[in-house]
């Protein structure tokens, strides 16, 4: 893949930025990296298609290590996916409805790499329900 290095800041972000040109197998993508908090390593990159964000990767708590996934369709978020904890496991996943608003979070409360807890939201972002996988069967 060939890299373009910009140097400097992005003064209307204001924060170092790398953009990688778009691979020959797939010409229309393009990953742009940022550097949020000034420290010297991305933590926080943009995958586009067509000019389109169709995810995004960050490392929220600066340890070199991706534990935040988003992914989009034609422009709203539809899932995330956090790993909490530091261990490479995604310990809990957002759902987004068409709107772009939670429909649904599943979460690992034991550690044990299942997602055991769902949590249902309404059309006006209440909680619905809550439902658990009470003995690790994979089944509410």
């Amino acid at each position: 893949m060939r890299t373009i290095y910009l140097l400097g800041l992005c003064l209307c972000l204001g924060m170092a930025f790398q953009v990688d040109a778009a691979d020959p197998v797939n010409p229309a993508e393009e990953i742009r990296r940022f550097d949020t908090n000034g420290d010297g390593n991305f933590d926080q990159w943009e995958i586009r298609v067509n000019g389109q964000l169709t995810r995004l990767e960050a490392d929220l708590n600066h340890d070199t290590r991706v534990d935040y996934w988003l992914t989009y369709e034609q422009g709203k978020p539809r899932q995330a996916e956090f790993d909490t904890n530091g261990n490479g496991q995604v310990d809990q996943r957002e759902i987004y409805n068409a709107q772009g608003g939670i429909q649904a979070v599943r979460t690992d409360r034991d550690g044990d790499g299942l997602l055991e807890q769902h949590v249902v939201y309404g059309p006006k972002q209440s909680v619905l329900r809550i439902e658990t996988d009470e003995n690790g069967d994979a089944k509410i």
